[in-house]
């Protein structure tokens, strides 16, 4: 394996994990805020300088392939391991940085998951601009920056999709067709969506990938508002009695939505008959109501959620 000088010292391997850790807290501590990559300082090795030009706050095109957290999770091991630590728990010590060592990636810094909110593809754009560009931790002198494996060539993107769907998959967010376990997605209603009283179709979709055959999902139930709060039962449905339009995996179900005018939340739990584990969503809906006023601004929901 090559060696790769930083300063008057050299790594092998774990360069992208001191990357993506070190002075990623800075812009996150207070607000949890994302973190934002700093500019690399210009450096003899060239591979740790950064492009003329480059817009460093724009992801590459690693942040919309769904990278395979499998093959991410060996790349990892190989790459970043010896910086960050096995499964990115521990960081090794960085002289002349504010923080003093590179932060863990498990957990990550609390930035990215406020900020995507279980969203990957969010989730994804955010860890990309590091791996792209590089970033230069805070600091009087750090040791050790994170060169633009992007911007460099130093890996292919598809490379650097499947260390990035690692690092979410360590910090419980997945690309849904990368889902590990229970799967489910609603097709309607949409987040923030007037949706009347009386009887209400809904479709989707709901696997078990550990499943022998079939979906793997026994039976898909509908609440209005949480069930381990109180919430209303308003139907259920077996998705291999009643499939959907969208293939195997695809369900619908009729529901029926009392007369509770106002701001609700429509929850499904997709049930597994291989693991008896549930994965659970839930949608925000104006019941009977204009969700103009009811709504000052759309809300924010996951059409889809990956229970591993």
């Amino acid at each position: 394996m090559s060696l790769l000088h930083f300063g008057t010292r050299r790594f092998t391997g774990g360069i992208m994990a001191v990357a993506i850790g070190v002075g990623l807290l800075q812009a996150a501590v207070v607000l949890a805020a994302p973190p934002q990559s700093t500019p690399l300082a210009p450096a003899p090795n060239v591979i740790s300088t950064p492009l003329p030009g480059v817009d460093i706050t724009v992801p590459g095109a690693a942040s919309t392939i769904h990278g395979d957290p499998t093959a991410g999770g060996t790349k990892f091991a190989t790459i970043c391991a010896s910086c960050h630590g096995n499964r990115g728990t521990t960081g090794i010590g960085n002289p002349g940085s504010n923080d003093g060592t590179v932060p863990t990636l498990n957990p990550i810094d609390p930035g990215f998951l406020e900020d995507s909110n279980g969203d990957a593809a969010i989730f994804a754009r955010e860890l990309d601009v590091f791996l792209q560009h590089g970033s230069r931790p805070a600091g009087p002198s750090p040791l050790i920056s994170m060169p633009g494996f992007g911007d460099q060539k130093l890996l292919p993107q598809s490379d650097i999709a499947d260390i990035e769907a690692y690092v979410m998959q360590l910090n419980g967010t997945f690309w849904p067709d990368r889902c590990p376990g229970i799967m489910l997605e609603l097709a309607n209603p949409g987040p923030g969506s007037r949706v009347e009283p009386g009887g209400y179709r809904v479709q989707g979709r709901a696997t078990d990938v550990r499943a022998q055959q079939g979906s793997g999902i026994d039976r898909v139930d509908f609440f209005l508002d949480d069930r381990d709060s109180g919430g209303r039962f308003i139907g259920t449905t077996n998705p291999r009695l009643m499939p959907g339009p969208s293939g195997p995996t695809s369900f619908q179900a009729l529901v029926s939505l009392p007369k509770q005018i106002g701001v609700h939340d429509l929850f499904a739990y997709a049930h597994s008959a291989v693991t008896s584990q549930e994965s659970v969503i839930s949608i925000p809906i104006a019941l009977g109501i204009d969700p103009g006023k009811v709504f000052t601004t759309p809300p924010a929901s996951l059409s889809a959620t990956c229970t591993p």
